[in-house]
């Protein structure tokens, strides 16, 4: 019997079971490494027009492996290789408001790790939003703040708008965000912070927590709505 080829292996691995889908298992990207051009040619078609983040990680692999072959070969230049079918679907895929925000936040991440300039502040503040009715859109975006520090004024400002108004566990994962963002402490999982956020929680000492927050890192109570 014989051993399945790389694009067979991998077309296997992108059906995710209830188990890979818990853990956020990808697919098996170290198959890419062994598919020729057209292999990869194909994948990528097969990946287009999906909406998962495993489609959006593939692709950035797909670009990357592609990028490194066009430099040692010299088949293509930089810009023509950035501008092939995986850089342009991996575009389409942030750009494209009909994704989940989780997909559309991977397309963004996987861009700059290739070397692409992106603003991803407004998307992740969508995000942020979003997890009001959304714990995993919300962990999501706050595990991208917490690797991408230090935080620009413009996600400070954003993550204090919707601290303002928030409510009960809300309220609560918002404190520690801002708490990272604003360099308060460096994680959201420490554990010493938990009573201050617990504060943004409670209805009774909500108010007073964010009057004193703001002080605490001298925003203007004019500027947050």
């Amino acid at each position: 019997m014989s051993m399945p080829s790389a694009f067979e292996r991998f077309r296997d691995s992108m059906t995710i079971g209830l188990d890979a889908w818990r853990d956020g298992t990808g697919y098996d990207l170290a198959a890419l490494r062994e598919m020729n051009a057209e292999e990869l040619k194909s994948v990528r078609a097969i990946l287009q027009g999906r909406n998962d983040w495993r489609d959006a990680e593939a692709l950035a692999a797909i670009a990357f492996i592609e990028q490194q072959r066009a430099a040692v070969d010299g088949s293509a230049s930089p810009r023509e290789v950035n501008d092939d079918g995986s850089f342009n679907a991996l575009r389409r895929m942030l750009n494209d408001g009909a994704l989940p925000l989780n997909t559309r936040l991977q397309a963004g991440e996987e861009l700059k790790e290739l070397g692409h300039e992106l603003d991803l502040t407004d998307l992740v503040l969508a995000m942020l939003k979003a997890g009001r009715e959304d714990m995993a859109t919300l962990s999501r975006a706050m595990d991208h703040v917490e690797w991408n520090l230090p935080a620009s004024e413009k996600l400070k400002l954003g993550v204090l708008k919707l601290l303002r108004h928030a409510k009960e566990s809300y309220a609560f994962h918002l404190a520690s965000l801002a708490w990272v963002a604003f360099g308060l402490c460096e994680s959201t999982s420490d554990l010493s912070q938990r009573e201050h956020w617990q504060r943004f929680a409670d209805e009774p000492t909500r108010e007073a927590a964010f009057a004193e927050l703001i002080a605490r890192v001298n925003a203007d109570p004019k500027h947050l709505g």
